[in-house]
């Protein structure tokens, strides 16, 4: 085995090559991505309804964390993945979720929450257009969320569905 003998920047370089190397196989191609933001925008808005839902009418309610606990994955899942050659990944989530899907759009988001809502005995038409109204005006901060680094998971919740 032959010894090479590196200096302090040269070491930087190459750990720094190393990095820029590790970030690009983690990130993946927009179709990609774009089709992680299908897969899961149903689930996204579902979830984040529920817990808007208990944080408003039903703070006791025991189904709280656990609907939290199924929300944190829905924004991992876009959150912690980036998109080759430095797409905007805040720019790609408002064109798909606003653009293409309404979700700046109450009536939308009540079409995509009524039957999960039913499904968990939630059937006051008022209550389901409240948490869809919220949703809908609450897109923007969501995505902000998902697409800042510097936001946390955690943070975002917080401030969001505080109690």
């Amino acid at each position: 085995m032959k010894k090479v003998v590196l200096t302090e920047e040269e070491l930087k370089e190459v750990v720094k090559d190393a990095t820029q190397q590790v970030l690009m196989e983690m990130a993946e191609p927009l179709k990609k991505y774009i089709k992680r933001i299908e897969s899961i925008r149903f689930q996204l808005a579902e979830n984040w309804c529920l817990c808007k839902y208990c944080q408003l009418y039903s703070q006791d309610n025991r189904d709280f964390a656990h609907w939290i606990t199924e929300l944190r994955p829905c924004i991992q899942y876009l959150k912690f993945v980036d998109i080759n050659n430095g797409i905007d990944k805040k720019k790609t989530l408002q064109r798909i979720l606003v653009g293409q899907y309404d979700f700046n759009s109450a009536d939308m988001i009540r079409r995509i929450i009524e039957d999960k809502f039913s499904d968990e005995n939630i059937k006051d038409p008022t209550i389901i257009s409240t948490v869809s109204n919220e949703l809908a005006s609450s897109i923007d901060v969501l995505i902000e969320a998902i697409s800042n680094n510097n936001i946390t998971i955690n943070d975002y919740v917080q401030s969001t569905f505080q109690q």
